[in-house]
């Protein structure tokens, strides 16, 4: 059984001169979750404390062990089937015909991301998305007939599927799951466009 949250324990940005910093540090942990550099867990962890912090200091510690921006780093196999959509004080979006990857990374901080899997390719029999949304929104789009399971946590914010679970059962499937904190995850079911 969930238990309630205390208010005081959730992140809040902290105010002040440090955005511009807060924003790099976000953009450089975005950059190593692609690369595999980190986990979303560790992802997940260092964005709450990168938007907590309150002196560069703080925010220099959760990088430190991370490639140089500008530095060659070892290429990506091209048989990875692995992509990440980060959005923060913004958006992002995938729709139309695209070529999705077995294991999808989504974070929206203070951003949405709308992807829109009716005329996507699904390059796997199961195709993973892990969702992370921080004062922010993911919105699924989903075919009728692509079956969906769906299993994340909603901390003062929501995570809910209108999906058919039982839907193209011989089919793809798309397996949704993460954490919305003070933010949203939704997965609608809309015709084929």
């Amino acid at each position: 059984m969930d238990q309630p949250v205390d208010p005081s324990r959730i992140p809040t940005p902290a105010a002040g001169p440090l955005e511009p910093e807060r924003e790099g540090t976000l953009s450089r942990l975005h950059g190593a979750l692609e690369r595999d550099e980190i986990t979303l867990a560790q992802f997940d962890e260092r964005v709450e404390l990168a938007m907590t912090a309150s002196n560069r200091a703080e925010l220099a510690v959760l990088t430190r062990d991370l490639t140089v921006p500008g530095r060659k780093s070892l290429p990506v196999p091209a048989a990875t089937s692995r992509a990440s959509i980060f959005a923060f004080l913004g958006g992002a979006d995938r729709r139309g015909a695209w070529s999705v990857p077995g294991q999808l990374r989504v974070a929206a901080a203070m951003g949405g991301v709308e992807l829109d899997f009716r005329r996507a390719e699904l390059t796997a029999a199961v195709t993973e998305i892990r969702c992370f949304a921080l004062m922010g929104g993911i919105d699924i789009l989903v075919p009728p007939d692509l079956r969906v399971e769906c299993h994340g946590t909603g901390i003062m914010g929501g995570f809910s599927s209108t999906g058919n679970p039982g839907a193209g059962v011989d089919g793809p499937t798309l397996r949704v799951t993460g954490v919305a904190l003070m933010g949203g995850v939704t997965v609608r079911v809309r015709r084929r466009a």
